[in-house]
């Protein structure tokens, strides 16, 4: 990627590097404390050999270059250079929408937190301007910054989020990291930091910090299930299609009604999985309580649906040529069907287990860190 000089080239299979003043090896085992801190290791006119981007061989040049391997590796000279490990940068916010040098030149001259959060400053007004920042403005500023990291020699650094204070923002800081190390060769370690503060709409409010704690727990435990769930239904729809379309092969090996009896006891093992998932998602996504009787009709009655649909789209997928048809494309076609089947059925089954819930079960209670919202009719001018 134009802008970083380092990382970005794959290493010959044998690589011998010479000419540096001093390699820094920093030898030992353990974290240095006290005076070994002093003790990096040095090696004055090094050279260092590297295979498959490990190091091999590193000490005086005379002796690495007196390897066998050196002779036939390729040479990189770096002129009186110091080698060094990379730096690891431990604590960053690496996707931010504004800097805040002027409060750190606040504090150096004695202002307190307080007094800086009053000026218009501190997390909050971070906060603030993240989550009014688009993505594509977060990214570009982000990418320079990485650059800058790179050019000070700067190769892993972890990057927390905690300047978006709720879910949407959060996920979109954390969603940015994984593009960002995709985008360029600095390693990014993401840290979830979403209790950095408690954000201003739950300040001022009794127990406005366990509601907020509360909420985010809730909402990320949720999104972890649905992604858990995504990832499982996948994963039973190509079986499914791999059992259809090695039945007749399953029948020669098992004659009689094995293979049918193999093929009920995978069906309803899978049913009370789903049956379980859909009962989890309904009992843990809401910002309500509801009781488990009435969750698991709902839940049941969604697998009942959920499992049809993937019989017939497996047994579609194990009797069709689509491939043949429509290429890759047909795959991608049965994937967003499965997709959208799948979405339907979920949101279908959420509406019916609440339904069932108000009238033929128990009643549904908000939960303590449930979002009101009031309804009000306005009446419009005629022609306003």
């Amino acid at each position: 990627m134009p802008g970083f000089g380092h990382n970005t080239g794959v290493l010959a299979n044998s690589l011998l590097i010479t000419g540096a003043s001093q390699i820094l090896t920093l030898r030992g085992r353990g974290p240095r404390r006290g005076a070994a801190l002093s003790n990096l290791g040095i090696i004055k006119n090094g050279a260092m050999l590297i295979r498959d981007d490990r190091i091999v061989a590193v000490g005086v040049r005379a002796k690495v270059e007196a390897l066998p391997e050196a002779r036939t590796a390729d040479n990189l000279y770096v002129g009186g250079r110091v080698l060094l490990p990379g730096f690891v940068d431990s604590h960053t916010h690496l996707v931010h929408a504004a800097s805040r040098a002027e409060e750190y030149e606040l504090k150096i001259a004695g202002a307190s937190y307080e007094e800086i959060a009053r000026k218009g400053g501190g997390i909050l007004n971070s906060v603030k301007k993240l989550r009014a920042a688009t993505s594509e403005a977060l990214k570009k500023r982000a990418l320079a910054a990485l650059r800058l990291f790179a050019a000070n020699g700067t190769t892993t650094l972890e990057a927390k989020s905690g300047y978006g204070l709720d879910v949407t923002s959060e996920l979109k800081i954390l969603g940015l990291h994984q593009e960002l190390q995709s985008a360029q060769p600095l390693e990014i370690v993401s840290t979830f930091l979403g209790a950095h503060v408690v954000p201003a709409e739950y300040r001022g409010t009794p127990g406005g910090p366990q509601r907020y704690v509360s909420m985010l727990i809730n909402r990320l435990i949720s999104f972890s299930l649905i992604i858990s769930l995504g990832f499982l239904l996948m994963v039973s729809l190509l079986l499914n299609t791999v059992v259809d379309a090695l039945s007749k092969q399953l029948l020669k090996l098992m004659p009689g009604r094995g293979v049918y009896v193999v093929d009920v006891v995978n069906n309803c093992l899978m049913f009370m999985l789903v049956s379980l998932l859909f009962g989890i998602i309904f009992k843990v996504l809401p910002d309500a309580r509801i009781k488990w009787k009435d969750v698991m009709v709902g839940a049941v009655t969604t697998a009942v649906l959920f499992m049809i649909g993937k019989f017939c789209i497996g047994f579609y997928l194990g009797h069709s040529n689509l491939g043949n048809i429509y290429g890759t494309a047909g795959s991608i076609i049965i994937v967003m069907l499965w997709v959208y089947y799948s979405a339907v059925i979920l949101y279908f089954g959420a509406e019916f287990t609440k339904v069932y819930a108000k009238h033929f079960g128990g009643k549904i209670l908000p939960n303590d860190y449930a979002v009101w919202i009031k309804t009000k009719e306005i009446e419009v001018p005629a022609g306003g």
